[in-house]
C-alpha cells in the first residue's frame, strides 16, 4: 500500500516539474496547427504565435487561407519565456533545474547580406488543449462560455540542446 502511495506522489512531483501553463484560447471547432516563436533581440523580448484553423477545412475545396478555411494567429507571451543573451536561444524555465532550450537563433549570410532566424528544437510546444467553459457576468445577465484552452510547456526529452 505504501509503495504505490509513494509512486503516485513520484509521478505527480514529476508531472509538476514539466508543468504547463495555459497561454491563449481559441474558439471551438478549431485545432492548433502551428506554433512558432516570435523575438525582438533589441528589447529582450520573446513570445510565442499560436496558428490554428476550423477542424473541418477542406483545403482542396478553397485552394487558398480564405472562407472557413481562414487561419487565426494570436501572438502570446509565455510566463518563463526568455532570451538567453549567452547562448542566443529561447529558453523556458520550468522549474529549478537547467532551462529547457525550445529555439536557437540561427545566423545566415548570403551575397554580402546578414539575417538571422529562429530555429526550433522541438524540446518545447502544445501540450494539450481543452474545453473549458466559463459563465460571463455582465451584470444584466450571465451566459456560459465555451472554448479551447491552450497549453504551453517543455515536451518529453526536455534536452532541445
Amino acid at each position: 500500500m505504501s509503495k504505490s502511495i509513494l509512486a503516485v506522489l513520484a509521478l505527480f512531483s514529476a508531472s509538476m516539474a514539466n508543468a504547463d501553463m495555459a497561454v491563449t484560447t481559441i474558439p471551438m471547432g478549431q485545432d492548433v496547427i502551428d506554433v512558432t516563436y516570435g523575438m525582438n533581440q533589441p528589447l529582450g523580448r520573446v513570445w510565442i504565435n499560436v496558428t490554428s484553423r476550423a477542424r473541418d477545412c477542406d483545403m482542396s475545396s478553397y485552394g487558398s487561407y480564405r472562407g472557413p478555411c481562414a487561419m487565426e494567429e494570436s501572438r502570446t507571451k509565455v510566463e518563463g519565456l526568455r532570451f538567453d543573451i549567452a547562448t542566443r536561444s529561447i529558453v523556458l524555465e520550468v522549474d529549478a533545474s537547467a532551462p529547457v532550450v525550445c529555439a536557437k537563433l540561427v545566423d545566415h549570410k548570403f551575397l554580402g547580406q546578414k539575417w538571422s532566424t529562429l530555429k526550433t528544437t522541438r524540446a518545447c510546444g502544445i501540450t494539450r488543449v481543452l474545453t473549458q467553459t466559463k459563465v460571463n457576468d455582465d451584470g444584466y445577465e450571465t451566459r456560459a462560455v465555451t472554448y479551447q484552452a491552450v497549453y504551453f510547456g517543455a515536451l518529453n526529452g526536455r534536452s532541445g540542446n
